[in-house]
């Protein structure tokens, strides 16, 4: 008689085993998902104000890109409110701070964007659930976006 396949206690082995690994493994990647969402959102914000001037300087007028702090609102629409797109942040990330032209902005700040390129210079802190933060830099002479690593506090 040839052996042909696996026994019944050769599986359960085998499923014990992934199980084990599986259950280790969890808590790791739970850690890991925070990190993973604050990343997305930040994201989100530096394309949001990249298609803001690339929107500027294509189309030769100013786009404005509100950021709600209340709302975890970013909305962005050009000057005449004609065109208008909005999202809102994932749960447990929220903008911490604006700082437009090197002043704190209040609850809500609006970023411009100039056909000639330029910007408003501004800074975004976006803020995880587990503290860490993440900024969104916009450079005034080039209207461009930079992401920069924070420290958690």
């Amino acid at each position: 008689m040839t052996n042909r396949g696996f026994t019944i206690l050769e599986l359960l082995v085998v499923l014990i085993l992934l199980s084990v690994v599986g259950a280790l493994s969890l808590p790791a990647l739970q850690r890991g998902f925070p990190s993973i969402l604050l990343r997305a959102a930040v994201l989100d914000v530096q394309n949001a104000a990249r298609h803001a001037r690339n929107q500027a300087v294509i189309r030769q007028k100013v786009y404005v890109l509100t950021l709600d702090r209340e709302r975890g609102a970013v909305i962005l629409e050009d000057e005449d409110g004609k065109e208008r797109k909005s999202f809102s942040l994932r749960e447990g990330i929220r903008i911490a701070s604006v700082k437009v032209e090197g002043r704190e902005a209040g609850a809500v700040a609006s970023l411009y964007f100039y056909p000639n390129g330029s910007a408003t210079e501004s800074l975004v802190t976006v803020e995880g659930s587990q503290g860490r933060k993440l900024e969104v830099q916009v450079e005034s002479m080039t209207g461009l976006a930079y992401i920069r690593s924070l420290k958690a506090t």
